[in-house]
C-alpha cells in the first residue's frame, strides 16, 4: 500500500475563493495568501481600534491577571516581578502602531519573508524599533486574529472525514501512511483533528497528537514510517518559547477560533479597502471579543517584555540546522525517501525556501539510496508527485520543480513524474492510497 506525503503551502489554508457582492475581485473567507496580507493586516488593524469600544481603559496589576480566569499566563505572571501592570488600551494601542508600519513595510516588499530577511541580516543594528524578532511576535500575533476573524479552510475537515478511522467506542485512528509537511504558520490541521475527537482547545490537542507533531529539529525518528506525522517546518502559532521550551498557548476554539464573522467585513467602494462593520461585530461579539483581547494582550505584554520569544521560523533560520542533520535518523528524511506519492498542495517554492525543497524533493527521490526504510527498492520511475495549484500558476511551478530535481533524475526511466490536479474544492487523495 501506497505511502503518502502531502506538502502544503499557503494556498491549502486559502479555503475557496468567492466573488465579493460589491467589487469584481475575488477574496476568501480563511487565511490570506501573501499578496493578500497587506489587505487582512489592515483589517487587523481596523479590529483593533474597533475593539477598545468593548474593553475598559484600566491599569491590572499582574498578580490580578495571573489569578484570573481567562489568563492563559498565569503560571508565568506568577514569576514576573511584582508592581508590574498592564494597561490594555496603551497595549491594543502598540500594537495597532506596529501593525500599521508592518502593514507600510510589506506594501514596500516583495513580501513579508523579504521584509523580515532584511530585519534578519540587520540584526539589532537597524534604527528602526521594529526589530526583526518584534516582526515575529507580530506574525504569531497577525494569524491568531485572522483565526479569530475567518473561518477555516474547510477542505481539511472533508479530507480528514476520508481518511479518518473509527474503531469504536470513540477511538479515532489517525490516517496510517500519510505525512504532513507544513510550510505554513496556521493551526488548521490541529483544529480540523479536533471536531472529529471532541476536543475544544488548542493546547488539549496538541497534547493529544504530541507523538504525531513535530519540528525539523527532531533529531531521531523511532517510530513507524506508517505512522501519521505532522512536521512544521516554520513554526506553529498559538505557542511561544519560554526558557528554551516551546508551549502551546490555551485557546478554547468555541470562544476565541473560527468566529465566522467575515460577513461583517464590508467594502469600502470609496477607498476601495476592506473593512469592519463597527456597529455589527459590536452588538453580536462584544464578549467574545473580550475575551480574545484579554488572551492576545497578555501575549503581547510577555512579548514586549522578552520574557516570551516567538514560535515563528523562517527558512535561513532552520537552514543551517537543517543540513546539520543526519539524514540516516531524522523523520523528515526518513518519511520522504520511504514515501511513493508527493501531493504537493498551494505551494509556489519561494527562492527563500529554495535549498531546503532541494532537499525535500532529493529525500523523496532518495537519489542517494535506492533503498526505503523497510528495504524495498524506491527507484525514481516508481513515484510520483501530483500538484494542486491553480491552473494559471502550474506550469511555472512545474518547472521550478523540476530545476530542483534536476535533469539527471528527470531522465531516469524517462517517465512523466508531476501530474495536474486540476480541482481545487478539495484536497486530493490519490487513487493508489487505501
Amino acid at each position: 500500500m501506497s505511502r503518502i506525503t502531502y506538502l502544503l503551502g499557503a494556498g491549502a489554508s486559502c479555503g475557496i475563493r468567492i466573488k465579493d457582492k460589491n467589487s469584481t475581485n475575488e477574496r476568501n473567507t480563511s487565511l490570506p495568501l501573501v499578496f493578500e496580507i497587506p489587505d487582512r493586516i489592515e483589517i487587523v488593524i481596523d479590529f483593533l481600534n474597533s475593539a477598545k469600544m468593548t474593553i475598559k481603559n484600566e491599569n491590572i496589576p499582574l498578580s490580578k491577571i495571573a489569578m484570573s480566569y481567562n489568563s492563559n499566563y498565569g503560571w508565568i505572571f506568577k514569576r514576573v516581578k511584582t508592581g508590574i501592570e498592564l494597561n490594555y488600551f496603551k497595549s491594543i494601542d502598540e500594537l495597532i502602531y506596529f501593525f500599521e508600519r508592518l502593514k507600510i513595510e510589506v506594501e514596500n516588499h516583495a513580501s513579508i519573508d523579504t521584509f523580515a530577511k532584511k530585519l534578519y541580516l540587520k540584526k539589532n543594528n537597524s534604527k528602526s524599533d521594529l526589530k526583526y524578532e518584534r516582526a515575529k511576535q507580530l506574525i504569531d500575533l497577525f494569524f491568531l486574529i485572522e483565526h479569530f476573524l475567518y473561518e477555516f479552510d474547510l477542505r481539511y475537515d472533508l479530507f480528514f472525514a476520508t481518511t479518518l478511522n473509527d474503531y469504536g467506542e470513540q477511538n479515532i485512528d489517525l490516517p496510517e501512511r500519510v505525512n504532513f509537511i507544513n510550510w505554513n504558520y496556521d493551526i488548521s490541521i490541529e483544529y480540523s483533528i479536533s471536531n472529529f475527537i471532541d476536543i475544544d482547545n488548542l493546547f488539549e490537542i496538541r497534547e493529544y497528537l504530541e507523538s504525531s507533531i513535530t519540528e525539523i529539529d527532531m533529531v531521531e525518528d523511532i517510530s513507524s514510517p506508517d505512522e501519521f506525522k505532522l512536521i512544521a517546518l516554520n513554526g506553529r502559532v498559538g505557542g511561544f518559547y519560554f526558557e528554551g521550551k516551546f508551549y502551546s498557548d490555551y485557546l478554547d476554539f468555541e470562544s476565541f477560533l473560527n468566529l465566522r464573522i467575515s460577513d461583517k467585513i464590508i467594502y469600502d467602494k470609496n477607498e476601495e479597502v476592506l473593512k469592519l462593520n463597527d456597529k455589527k461585530i459590536d452588538e453580536i461579539l462584544k464578549n467574545k471579543i473580550d475575551l480574545f483581547l484579554n488572551y492576545l494582550l497578555q501575549k503581547n505584554f510577555l512579548y514586549t517584555e522578552k520574557i516570551i520569544s516567538s514560535p515563528i521560523k523562517f527558512a535561513w533560520e532552520i537552514e543551517n540546522q537543517f543540513f546539520d542533520l543526519d539524514k540516516s535518523v531524522n523523520i523528515l528524511f526518513n518519511r520522504l525517501s520511504s514515501s511513493d506519492i508527493l501531493v504537493i498542495i498551494g505551494y509556489s517554492f519561494p527562492t527563500f525556501n529554495r535549498n531546503i525543497d532541494k532537499v525535500i524533493l532529493e529525500s523523496f527521490f532518495n537519489s542517494s539510496n535506492s533503498k526505503a526504510l523497510d528495504g524495498t527498492s524506491k527507484y525514481i520511475s516508481d513515484k510520483k508527485i501530483f500538484l494542486q495549484v491553480p491552473e494559471s500558476d502550474y506550469k511555472g511551478i512545474k518547472s521550478k520543480i523540476e530545476s530542483l530535481i534536476g535533469n539527471e533524475q528527470l531522465r531516469r526511466g524517462n517517465l512523466e513524474l508531476i501530474y495536474p490536479i486540476e480541482s481545487l474544492k478539495e484536497f486530493y487523495i490519490p487513487f493508489e492510497y487505501n
